[in-house]
């Protein structure tokens, strides 16, 4: 359902504009003070389409620094374990990372667990 709320800024392009309401979201989460986490959602969203500028995002940025950090961690670990080519920039994307059925399953498995987190109000 919270993807429906979304689809209006994706359609638009404004994908930096959604990632960040989801990371308000989930900082919000964390810090627990988000009881119903669509009605939340929506609240963002309205405020954000009718603030002058946009929503202030508070809790974002830290969610999304966090989210660097494991991400950089995680390309670490693969370098020091082989599972990646070394030869890469681990800096740069590339469409073998993204098109990895590992990298793909374990993405689906997150967003699975982030979803039944949010549904139930402990994300």
């Amino acid at each position: 359902m919270g993807e429906k709320l979304l689809t209006p800024l994706v359609k638009t392009g404004k994908l930096e504009d959604a990632q960040c309401l989801v990371d308000e979201l989930a900082g919000s989460i964390e810090a627990g003070s988000v009881k119903t986490p669509l009605a939340y959602l929506r609240r963002l969203i309205d405020v954000h389409r009718t603030t002058p500028g946009g929503l202030v995002f508070e809790k974002a940025l830290l969610v999304r620094q966090r989210r660097a950090n494991e991400q950089a961690l995680a390309i670490k670990l693969a370098a020091a374990t082989g599972h990646r080519n070394d030869q890469k920039n681990a800096s740069e994307p590339s469409q073998d990372k993204v098109a990895d059925p590992a990298v793909i399953a374990e993405a689906k498995a997150k967003l699975a667990l982030l979803r039944a987190q949010i549904k139930s109000g402990k994300a």
